[in-house]
């Protein structure tokens, strides 16, 4: 029998025998949460909580740009992807004092329609107007030596479906009043 004063030594600190159980469970759990099934993505239209707002912003931006004249700020709003419908908006763009006519613009209703676009009735001063939404994907690569991450942002547009893509009938009216379409939709 051995007399022992204080602490006795740990006999896995003393041998690095809990080295090799901590390196397998930290790689058992890296390719576990590597091999997970990711929850997929919401589809692009989803309309979640935050899409009222969201689409609020783009239309009080849309409406500062052209307030401000700014043409570069006013085409990053619109749906590139869509090239009659920048071009028409280009025009309305080129018209003098426009912005007023547009505030307030205010989201009233959403839905989504198809796949991929959001169709909204807005108030613009004293009449309600149709217009389209699509969140748009935009890739790109941030290269920073020795990684390359690629990564994706979505953001919303002012869009309007492809002739192909239009499933829905035309809105004509919401709560009682006349809802016009979109000058340049179609």
């Amino acid at each position: 029998m051995a007399i022992t004063w204080g602490r006795r030594p740990d006999p896995l600190a003393s041998t690095g025998a809990w080295r090799v159980p901590f390196a397998l469970a930290l790689v058992a759990a890296s390719v576990v949460s590597a091999f997970a099934p990711a929850e997929p993505p919401p589809p692009p239209n989803a309309i979640t909580p935050e899409t009222r707002g969201e689409l609020q912003a783009l239309l009080d931006l849309h409406v500062d740009r052209i307030a401000e004249r700014d043409g570069v700020g006013y085409a990053l709003t619109i749906d590139p992807a869509r090239e009659a419908y920048v071009a028409c908006m280009r025009e309305r763009f080129a018209l003098p004092d426009r912005a007023p006519m547009l505030r307030p613009a205010r989201v009233l209703r959403l839905e989504p329609v198809g796949s991929t676009y959001l169709r909204a009735v807005v108030q613009q001063r004293d009449d309600l107007v149709e217009r389209w939404f699509r969140r748009a994907g935009v890739t790109w690569n941030q290269a920073r030596p020795p990684f390359y991450i690629w990564r994706e942002s979505w953001r919303w547009y002012l869009s309007t479906p492809l002739p192909g893509e239009l499933a829905a009938a035309p809105l004509r009216q919401y709560e009682g009043a006349p809802v016009r379409g979109d000058d340049c939709a179609g």
